[in-house]
């Protein structure tokens, strides 16, 4: 005869996505400090005050929202998310932000 089996629990709810005017409390905002449009890559300096001010993040073309490389340039105003990983500060899910 086989034991019984172990109830198992039920899998966790899914959590709803915030609606696209929510804001992010995980956000930094930065400026494009360098951009390599041709190898689909650049590095935002974080502007947002606090211990992130000043650092650089690495940032490819995958990780813009909302536009294309090549619309962005030197200085553009941008809100990301940072990550870090094994080679330093990433940032994903980036969207220009208009003055």
């Amino acid at each position: 005869m086989r034991p019984a089996a172990k109830p198992t629990a039920p899998p966790p709810a899914a959590t709803p996505a915030a609606p696209p005017d929510a804001p992010d409390t995980g956000a930094l905002q930065g400026r494009v400090h360098r951009i390599l449009p041709d190898r689909g890559y650049g590095f935002i300096r974080c502007s947002t005050d606090g211990v992130q001010r000043g650092v650089d993040y690495f940032f490819h073309t995958s990780s813009l929202l909302d536009c294309q490389i090549d619309e962005l340039e030197e200085g553009s105003l941008v809100r990301f998310t940072p990550r870090q990983t094994a080679k330093g500060g990433r940032a994903e899910a980036i969207t220009r932000v208009t003055p």
